[in-house]
């Protein structure tokens, strides 16, 4: 369809409305406003109206869906569009392992030592590793030192309370020989 047919058959629909005595609506800022929308089938005009919602699940990330025919819900742990519902994850989320001190072999103090690069509140590390000895663990960082010169991994599990979904991340570092 033309472009100035679309627009005729609008203003055609405007002025019906305004002539049968119907007031136009002011527009609410509450929800989209509708998309006017002719269609080649006799100048009909329908009103189509989009949506949006967006979730934050608290725990740094968000959940988002749209609809072009206006079906958008959501609870406090869910969207659904267009009958499609995604669910937040109460999983901590991945983080990096940073190095603040290296470690070589033979160990002695002081100590590796490795910390979580911006920990998650309210969540519990676990560390555990190949290759090498942990000695002093706060939760987000942990010493250590090598049983043997060479690359050993760190390997982390992260838990929530009253969170069934857990999430691991690891990282790989060298013992370099310091005898």
């Amino acid at each position: 369809m033309s472009s100035l047919r679309r627009h005729l058959s609008l203003l055609s629909a405007v002025l019906l409305v305004t002539a049968c005595g119907g007031a136009e609506e002011p527009f609410s800022e509450e929800g989209p406003a509708p998309v006017l929308e002719s269609s080649d089938v006799g100048g009909e005009v329908e009103a189509f109206s989009a949506c949006t919602v967006t979730l934050d699940c608290g725990n740094g990330s968000t959940l988002q869906c749209s609809s072009a025919v206006g079906s958008c819900s959501s609870t406090s742990t869910s969207v659904t569009c267009d009958g499609e519902t995604r669910t937040c994850s109460c999983a901590p989320l991945v983080r990096t392992i940073r190095q603040g001190i290296g470690v070589c072999y033979p160990s002695s103090h002081p100590f590796g030592r490795y910390h979580i690069n911006s920990p998650e509140s309210g969540v519990l590390y676990t560390w555990t590793s190949n290759y090498a000895n942990l000695h002093w663990n706060t939760g987000t960082g942990v010493n250590l030192s090598a049983t043997s010169v060479g690359w050993f991994t760190l390997d982390v599990t992260a838990s929530r309370q009253g969170c069934a979904q857990t999430t691991s991340f690891w990282a790989d570092f060298y013992a370099a020989d310091c005898s």
